[in-house]
Formats: C-alpha cells, structure tokens, sequence
C-alpha cells in the first residue's frame, strides 16, 4: 500500500483551494474544516485501492467493456442487488441504476457492517470459450469482481466522515502475496511481520484473487493452515472480509480442505453477501 502521509499534504492543498471557508488557501484553514476529512478520504482511496479502479462508482458497474457485453443484463442485476444490499439501506430497485452519493450517504449500511463484522465474497469464472475453423478456444476476460470489491471499499473508507470513524484502517492484498507472505513466516517460525500485522488489523480487508489450484495433499495442508491462523485472528476480532474468488462458488469444493476452516467459515455463513458473476447458485 502506498504510504498515505505521502499523498495526504497534495489533496489537503486541492480541496483547500475549492474550500470557501480558507479565504486564503491550504495555510488559512479553519480548524476542524469539513474538508480535512474529505482529503483524507481521497488519498486513502489513492493509496488502498488500485490505481484502474479508483474512479468507479456503483453506476459504473454495467457488465459492459469498451462497448462489448462481458456480462449478461440479469447476472449484473442480481450482482448489483446484492452489492446494494450489503452497502446500503432502504434503496428501491428502481434506484439502484441512479447511484447518488450526496442521496445515498445517509443509507449507508457500512458502519453497521464493520460493528457486526459482515464479509462479502464475490465469485464468478471468467473463463470463456470461442468455437472457430481452428477448434475451440478458452481465455478469460473481466467479468468486474474487483471492480465491485473497490466499490466495497470506497464506500468504507467514506466512513471516515462519521464521528467514531477517523481512525479506521484499510488493506488491500492479492491472495498471492498474503500466501507467499504467510507460508514465508510459517516456514521461517517469524512471529511478527509488519505487513502481515497490518493485514491481520485493518478494519476492511480485501483479498483479491483466491484461487483454487492443483496442489499435492501435504501443500494443501500445509496452506490451508497458515491461511486458517491468519482469517481466525480476524474473525475473533470480528473484522469484516472482502474476499475475490477467480472460481464458481456454487461447484462442489471442499474450501476447508483448500482454505482452511476460517475461509470456509466466511463463504459458508449466513450473514455474509454473496455477489456472484454467474447463472449459478
């Protein structure tokens, strides 16, 4: 993650130059102006989520690219739906396609989702196939599920505009990293690692890209172990997980035995949001 005090001083300057309360610029600020929180959000957004999905918002998500349908009109609906559900509250489905921040900020459900510790996962298999004279062709193209975990975490670190909420912490990993990270500190018996403890804290964390792979019985163990620590401090603390799977949720896997028992928790409980990408269940 970038380092946010690096960021913090340019968008404190952009908003102060725009903010009719300085009468002045950034040094003449008033104390306790409103837009000292609004940089803030902006270079968290800068610093946790990725540069290509910064900008996007809920209304940007529509299963189409560069003109192109990637996803039908009935699977982005339901996913809408759910991802509304979990952000949200009192927004009719008529609504849903006209995203307003300055309407919808006081439906925010994202505080009562951090308090009760509510995890979203979000699935969908992007690969795809072309039949042509050559024979069949299999490739995988986006089908928006990070897209719809930075949507989740925008909305998050806007809680930082509700009292209580100034202190909250964010991260944002692939699933890659955070396992070379654990198996690196399973393996080396390394007690304490300074990312990993920021992973294992913040109060929203996304990890994207799970992704389950062909592995001997003794490396599956031995994964689904370090991962299995790692989700239950989170769980304890009753932190909320924004998790991304590059599978099909609803095919017949044992994610005790991929992920360990934490993660299959996650996906398996009743409280948490599933958006899915598919006509599957």
């Amino acid at each position: 993650m970038k380092h946010v005090a690096d960021n913090l001083h340019k968008w404190r300057k952009f908003y102060a130059d725009r903010c009719i309360k300085h009468d002045g610029g950034y040094e003449k600020m008033p104390t306790n102006c409103y837009c000292e929180t609004v940089a803030q959000i902006a270079a968290y957004i800068e610093c946790v989520i990725p540069d290509e999905y910064q900008k996007y918002e809920l209304n940007d998500f529509t299963g189409m690219k560069d003109g192109k349908r990637l996803i039908k009109p009935q699977i982005v609906a339901a996913a809408k739906e759910a991802l509304v559900s979990y952000c949200w509250e009192g927004i009719d489905n008529e609504e849903i396609g006209n995203y307003d921040l300055k309407l919808w900020w006081n439906k925010s459900a994202m505080e009562k989702r951090r308090r009760n510790g509510t995890s979203m996962v979000i699935y969908g298999n992007s690969y795809t196939n072309t039949i042509s004279s050559s024979g069949v062709k299999v490739f995988k193209q986006p089908i928006g599920r990070t897209l719809i975990a930075s949507i989740v975490m925008k909305e998050a670190i806007r809680l930082r505009a509700r009292p209580g909420h100034q202190s909250d912490s964010y991260a944002w990993v692939s699933y890659n990293r955070l396992y070379d990270k654990l198996m690196l500190r399973a393996k080396e018996n390394d007690t304490y690692n300074e990312e990993l403890s920021h992973y294992e804290n913040a109060d929203w964390l996304v990890v994207d890209g799970f992704e389950i792979e062909k592995q001997n019985e003794a490396t599956r163990n031995f994964k689904s172990k370090v991962l299995d620590v790692f989700f239950d401090e989170r769980l304890n603390i009753g932190l909320p997980n924004i998790l991304v799977f590059q599978d099909d949720l609803s095919q017949d896997y044992d994610f005790r035995q991929e992920f360990g028992l934490s993660v299959n928790s996650i996906i398996s409980s009743g409280k948490t949001i599933r958006v899915k990408l598919l006509d599957s269940k």
